[in-house]
């Protein structure tokens, strides 16, 4: 899934599988300055933004049950006011956990490991969405599944992540 805060700045991704039991969004931004330009942010009614069809779809997937996280490489802190303030409402109410790269770089596998023990899952129950191929690679060599978010204005992909990747390019797609 991919969500944006003006056209500059991206932020997040997902994929599905029938057999997934868990969701992890991938959060692309900033890290040390985000947290501060958040909190500033708010205080003069600046609000990010996501794409219209994460939203909706994530709450269902809520609803039904599945935990849903977020990786950045934004911190934590950065993470929370950023779904918190956002212009579709509060997401952090159907969030259940937040990870940044205190657990580990994103394109390394055992970072991914890390996070399937932190949430005592099995990986191969675990679909993690992102649109930066490396870090797909890195999420499947610990056994996620893993599908890559395609989006206007997103880096472009290789033609062998294309092929290594189921894609998505709305989050209905999940359902």
């Amino acid at each position: 899934m991919k969500v944006r805060l003006n056209s500059q700045q991206s932020f997040w991704t997902v994929s599905v599988e029938p057999d997934w039991s868990d969701v992890f969004l991938d959060v692309s931004y900033s890290s040390k300055s985000s947290f501060w330009s958040f909190a500033a942010g708010k205080q003069v009614g600046i609000h990010p933004n996501v794409y219209p069809d994460v939203f909706p779809v994530l709450q269902k997937l809520h609803s039904s049950g599945t935990p849903i996280y977020i990786y950045s490489s934004g911190s934590v802190q950065a993470q929370k006011l950023l779904f918190k303030y956002s212009l579709t409402g509060d997401i952090t109410t159907i969030l259940s956990g937040y990870f940044d790269t205190n657990i580990g770089y994103k394109q390394d596998s055992t970072s991914y490991e890390k996070i399937a023990v932190s949430i005592k899952k099995d990986p191969a129950k675990i679909l993690f969405l992102t649109d930066v191929e490396k870090e797909a690679y890195a999420a499947k060599a610990a056994g996620f599944q893993c599908k890559l978010v395609l989006r206007e204005g997103n880096a472009p992909l290789t033609e062998q992540a294309l092929k290594d990747f189921k894609t998505i390019c709305n989050f209905k797609e999940l359902l």
